[in-house]
C-alpha cells in the first residue's frame, strides 16, 4: 500500500524535527556540563591550576555567565623566595616607597573628584595628616607641624611604630581632599579635636567618633590614656571600659556620600578583619584605590585566617601585598606560603584595586 504524497511530507518534516530536538538536547547537555565542570571546582583550585595573569572564571548568575579576573599566581619557585625574606616579622614597621607614590602620581592624573582618606582607629592622628598631605599634595598637612604642637599640648606620648616614607616627588597641583579620622577611645579623641581645631584642619577633616566593625550597634571599649596604641573591640577581663558607638565602613559612606576613596587605612588592634567585612559593598561596588591593615595574633586575628581575606580581596579585585619595613612590598595574592599562618606577628598588608592598571615594576610580584 502506497503512502501518499501528503503523508510522506508530513513524516519527513516529523523526522527532521525528532533529529533537530535531539541535537539541540545533546548539545544542551554538553554545554551545561562543562559549565557545571568549570564552575563547581573552587576558584583557588582553578586559579592554582593555571598560573597566568588574570584567569577567567565563569560562574552561573541569574541565567548568565558572570566573569571573574583573578591575580597573578606565583610560581612555587617565587613563593619560597619571598617567604624566606620573612616578611611577616620585617613588615611591623613599614616604609612607604616608590610603590605608593606610583599610587599617589596615578590618583591625581584622574582629579575626577576631591581625593577621600579615611583612617579607622585614627588614634593621635599623625599618620592620618601625612596622609592628608600626600594625597592632596596640601603641605598645610605637615605631620611635623602636628607632632610638634601635640606635643607641647600633652606632653610625650607613646609610639610604637612610627610610618615612615621615603621623600616624595609632591603633587603638581593641590588637590581638593576630605579626610575621615575615626576613633573611639574617649581620650584620643580629645586629643585629636583639640589639635584639628588648633591646626585649622576642622573642614577638610571630619571626626567620627566609634569603633568600626562587621555590625553596628554599642560595645564596651577600653578607657584608656589619651595616645593608647593598643586597645580594641577585643577586651581583657578586668578592664576599665566604656560604652562606644561601633559603625560599619558601609554606613560611614552612605552616611557621608562619599562616591571613591583613595586610601583606606585601618588599623584596629586585631578586629581589622571584621572591620574590612563591614564594608563588603563599599569594597565590591565603589572605587577604593588602596587599603592598608595590620596583621597579627590578638584579637579577632587570634581565630581568623589572612589566607582567606587575601582571597576575598582577590574576588573584589584587589592585589594584596606585605608592606615592608625597607620600602619594598612582598606579594601575598596568589603567592601564599603556609608559614605566613604559623607565625603570627604584627605586620602590616597593604591591597591594591587592580582598576588602576598600574604598569609600575614597582607592583610586581616583589619589588
Amino acid at each position: 500500500m502506497k503512502m501518499s504524497r501528503k503523508r510522506v511530507g508530513i513524516l519527513s518534516k516529523a523526522v527532521l524535527l525528532f533529529g533537530f530536538a535531539a541535537m539541540c538536547f545533546v548539545f544542551h547537555k554538553i554545554t551545561c556540563r562543562r559549565l557545571f565542570y568549570q564552575t563547581t571546582e573552587h576558584p583557588d583550585i582553578w586559579a592554582t591550576n593555571n598560573l597566568s595573569t588574570n584567569q577567567s572564571l565563569f560562574k552561573p548568575f541569574m541565567g548568565q555567565t558572570r566573569k571573574i579576573e583573578l591575580g597573578i599566581q606565583c610560581t612555587s619557585k617565587q613563593i619560597e623566595i619571598m617567604s624566606s625574606m620573612n616578611p611577616v616579622e620585617t613588615s611591623n614597621c613599614p616604609s612607604y616607597g616608590s610603590w605608593y607614590q606610583v599610587l599617589l602620581n596615578d590618583s591625581a592624573k584622574e582629579d575626577v573628584h576631591p581625593t577621600v582618606v579615611m583612617s579607622i582607629g585614627c588614634n593621635k592622628g599623625n599618620d592620618f595628616i601625612a596622609a592628608m598631605r600626600d594625597w592632596s599634595g596640601n603641605r598645610t598637612f605637615s605631620p611635623e607641624n602636628y607632632e610638634s604642637a601635640s606635643e607641647r599640648k600633652f606632653g610625650k606620648l607613646p609610639t610604637a611604630c612610627t610610618l615612615m616614607r621615603t621623600p616624595l616627588s609632591p603633587l603638581k597641583k593641590k588637590r581638593p581632599i576630605r579626610g575621615f579620622c575615626v576613633e573611639p577611645m574617649p581620650s584620643n579623641y580629645r586629643l585629636l579635636e583639640a589639635m584639628m581645631i588648633e591646626m585649622k584642619y576642622i573642614g577638610p577633616v571630619k571626626l567620627i567618633q566609634a569603633a568600626v566593625s562587621s555590625v553596628a550597634g554599642v560595645a564596651p571599649f577600653p578607657d584608656g590614656a589619651a595616645g593608647d596604641e593598643a586597645s580594641g573591640l577585643d577586651v581583657p577581663s578586668n578592664t576599665r571600659t566604656l560604652l562606644v558607638n561601633v559603625t560599619t565602613i558601609d554606613d560611614i559612606i552612605w552616611q557621608e556620600k562619599i562616591e571613591v576613596i583613595d586610601m583606606l587605612s585601618i588599623d584596629t588592634e586585631g578586629n581589622d578583619m571584621r572591620t574590612i567585612i563591614g564594608g563588603i559593598k563599599t569594597l565590591s561596588t565603589l572605587h577604593v584605590r588602596f587599603v592598608a591593615f595590620e596583621y597579627h595574633q590578638v584579637g579577632r586575628w587570634s581565630v581568623s585566617d589572612l589566607q582567606d581575606l587575601i582571597d576575598i580581596f582577590d574576588h573584589l579585585n584587589f592585589d594584596c601585598y606585605w608592606t615592608l619595613n625597607s620600602g619594598k612590598l612582598c606579594r601575598l595574592t596568589g603567592c601564599w606560603h603556609s608559614s605566613y599562618s604559623a607565625k603570627r606577628r604584627w605586620s602590616n598588608v597593604a591591597c591594591v584595586n587592580r582598576r588602576n592598571n598600574l604598569k609600575s615594576r614597582a607592583l610586581k610580584f616583589r619589588s
